[in-house]
């Protein structure tokens, strides 16, 4: 089992492991084993993302890292999948793709209108109201059939983010997470676990209560 959260050494940044912990993930690989896994896109995407990421470290927002990582990439098409809350941040993101020489096609997450109570969740599964179901698939079809080279999620729940990126054809990125407890930053109760945030460390005992 690998337990890098843990690792005080951080021994695979200097490339020494004669102290690193038994269950280090690093022991029994090889340089050449690892760049074997690196071919065709794979490879193109690792260069491209490590010379938007190094280059411009660390003065480079997100937004801009997408789009520098897209540019790099030859992209010329990115796709914008969004939650319905983040509406006005979406048209903004979209107008600053465009702005920036990119086509966009972006796709709410409440395309085809399905009431939530075709899900037939269970009372204890606590589905609030008769409102719209997310679709997440629908999401990613429609912009695999707009011919999206790159997809970009913005704010798209949990469970549901999973299903886009398990449904789009086209690789896929986070520009932000949903976190309307935190204004969209989920760190935050992470920084702040030992403080006002103590609860997330109860938060499924509390809940089985």
């Amino acid at each position: 089992m690998a337990h890098c959260a843990e690792c005080q050494g951080k021994f695979c940044r200097e490339g020494d492991f004669t102290k690193a912990p038994k269950d280090c993930p690093s022991l029994g690989t090889t340089q050449e084993g690892i760049m074997a896994q690196y071919q065709g896109v794979e490879l193109e995407w690792a260069r491209k993302g490590a010379g938007a990421g190094d280059i411009n470290f660390p003065n480079q927002t997100r937004v801009e890292e997408i789009m520098d990582f897209a540019h790099r990439m030859g992209y010329k098409k990115l796709g914008l999948a969004f939650c319905i809350g983040l509406s006005k941040e979406a048209a903004i993101v979209s107008k600053i793709f465009r702005a920036n020489g990119f086509q966009v096609e972006s796709v709410c997450c409440k395309i085809g209108s399905v009431p939530k109570s075709m899900l037939e969740c269970a009372p204890e599964e606590g589905v609030m109201g008769n409102g719209k179901m997310c679709h997440p698939i629908g999401q990613a079809e429609a912009l695999d059939q707009g011919g999206c080279e790159l997809n970009v999620t913005l704010g798209l729940c949990v469970g549901h983010d999973t299903l886009f990126m398990r449904h789009s054809k086209a690789p896929v990125t986070i520009l932000a997470t949903k976190e309307w407890t935190c204004n969209h930053d989920a760190l935050a109760p992470v920084r702040a676990s030992e403080d006002e945030f103590k609860r997330v460390y109860h938060f499924i005992a509390k809940d089985e209560k």
